[in-house]
């Protein structure tokens, strides 16, 4: 006799970097249902991969559900249709999508203090790319990253250079 079987697919995202491709989701199943309230898994389904659009450059692993992006792939947006099928019951199906963006980098960008005594201030308090990380690990550099000043409260005293990521601190500045 078999079981009965509720599966549900869930559409997955994923993100991954064009230069360094990776892993861009590590289990499409996490989020699949089966008998309503399990996990699904390679164990109690299978996987099928119904279409791709990356040619071959984005590629799920029908054995594990792991979705790998190839180094070197094009910036873009990939779809790969799946449907999971119940190994005890072939006739229930459930089916959904991937999406993965490749960017042209990934950028990590940390949180930065300086301190300074207000009277003196400082030309080069600190660079904001020191503890920044580019394409999974690679320093950031001004030649691989552009900085933008969302907003500042200073009234002009503490300044960002886009050009170079040097903030400065104008002497006698108020403290705060």
């Amino acid at each position: 006799m078999l079981c009965p079987s509720n599966l549900s697919a869930v559409n997955d995202n994923g993100v991954a970097s064009s230069v360094t491709g990776g892993e861009a989701i590590a289990d499409i199943l996490a989020n699949d249902k089966y008998n309503a309230n399990l996990t699904a898994t390679t164990t109690n389904v299978t996987i099928t991969e119904n279409s791709n659009n990356s040619l071959g450059k984005v590629t799920l692993n029908a054995a594990t559900g792991k979705v790998n992006v190839a180094p070197g792939t094009p910036a873009g947006t990939y779809t790969i249709n799946y449907t999971i099928t119940d190994k005890q019951d072939p006739t229930k199906t459930a089916s959904a999508n991937i999406v993965v963006v490749v960017s042209s980098g990934i950028i990590e960008a940390v949180a930065d203090n300086g301190t300074v005594g207000s009277t003196v201030g400082n030309p080069s308090l600190l660079n904001v790319l020191t503890n920044d990380k580019f394409n999974g690990g690679s320093p950031a550099t001004i030649a691989a990253v552009t900085i933008t000043e969302n907003s500042n409260n200073s009234g002009g005293n503490v300044t960002l250079t886009p050009g170079t990521g040097i903030v400065s601190v104008a002497p006698n500045t108020p403290p705060g």
